[in-house]
């Protein structure tokens, strides 16, 4: 990731400095503040170039960008998806206007001057996710982009759009990328869930959903797994339900990626045991009960599980 943030400037001239060092000179546009102005600014914009892809992570106080016709001189008609993450935007393009609150998401170009508003939530921050694709990719995949740019998307997958936030979080703000074929392999899997989002064309379905839409919902599936598997009523079909699947495409899913959902599962409860009997927090809890409290509702299944993972029995583990 490349990071910029307006911290390095000082608090009196901070938002001149950000809007004439990075706006001006490396975003190529021009922007505004919405808040008080007596406020401290803040911006942070984290870069990741993926391929042809270009993701940005921005969080700051509210703020209206835009382009003119100084700015769009090359007609750079690519398009970019801003999510929102918190707080709310405004996409205009003369009386075209998409607005989200919240979670949601928007489709812009620069082919002609717009403008972009990130509005602040209750906290006084907003956080959105940009993607900038290129013109020629987009068009493969969704032919009618153009015709859903600065308009309230009225077909939005909203699982889609679920699935892409999940990937974000999981995959391109917490990994690293140095090998340029996994870096194409995830762009490749962002245009998907993207196209998956506003429509795809009908030869790319099929390719979002065996490439984007998996790839999103394997996220999605650890995701749930994570939160919610040291419930002791935890199963395949808890996770089949949430994602409207059969249990046999979530055992599928898992086993691509070389483990079944029933070793994930052992796996995670069985860490979070071990966890729990090393800690001294932990030290007047019965081993029973921290079995339970980590999904082990079977004592002699639990203790045949953690000899075998740990090679000795919890008490054995605990001294």
């Amino acid at each position: 990731m490349i990071r910029f943030s307006a911290e390095k400037y000082d608090e009196a001239h901070r938002f001149d400095a950000w809007r004439e060092e990075f706006a001006k000179r490396i975003a190529n546009n021009d922007m505004e503040r919405l808040d008080d102005l007596r406020r401290p600014f803040h911006a942070e914009i984290a870069n990741l170039p993926l391929g042809r892809v270009l993701f940005a992570h921005v969080r700051g106080t509210p703020i209206r960008t835009f382009r003119d016709e100084r700015h769009v001189a090359d007609r750079n008609g690519d398009f970019t998806l801003v999510v929102s993450r918190r707080g709310g935007t405004r996409i205009a393009r003369g009386e075209d206007v998409a607005a989200q609150r919240g979670v949601g998401a928007s489709l812009l170009t620069y082919w002609h001057p717009a403008s972009a508003e990130f509005h602040a939530d209750d906290d006084g921050w907003f956080e959105a996710y940009r993607f900038v694709l290129p013109r020629e990719v987009m068009l493969a995949a969704v032919p009618n982009a153009d015709a859903l740019c600065f308009r309230p998307i009225g077909m939005l997958n909203l699982q889609a759009l679920d699935y892409l936030v999940q990937y974000t979080d999981k995959v391109l703000i917490a990994h690293a990328f140095a090998d340029a074929r996994v870096m194409e392999r995830t762009s490749e899997h962002v245009v998907d869930l993207v196209a998956t989002i506003l429509g795809p064309s009908r030869e790319a379905a099929a390719t979002a959903e065996r490439r984007g839409m998996r790839a999103g919902r394997f996220e999605a599936v650890l995701a749930q797994i994570n939160a919610e598997c040291f419930d002791p009523r935890f199963d395949v079909q808890a996770v089949a339900d949430r994602h409207r699947v059969s249990k046999r495409y979530v055992q599928r899913l898992m086993e691509r990626q070389g483990e079944t959902f029933s070793h994930h599962v052992l796996r995670l409860r069985l860490e979070r045991v071990a966890a729990m009997l090393a800690d001294p927090a932990y030290k007047d809890m019965r081993i029973g009960e921290i079995a339970l409290a980590c999904g082990f509702n079977d004592l002699s299944y639990f203790n045949r599980s953690f000899r075998r993972r740990f090679g000795d029995s919890p008490r054995g583990f605990r001294t």
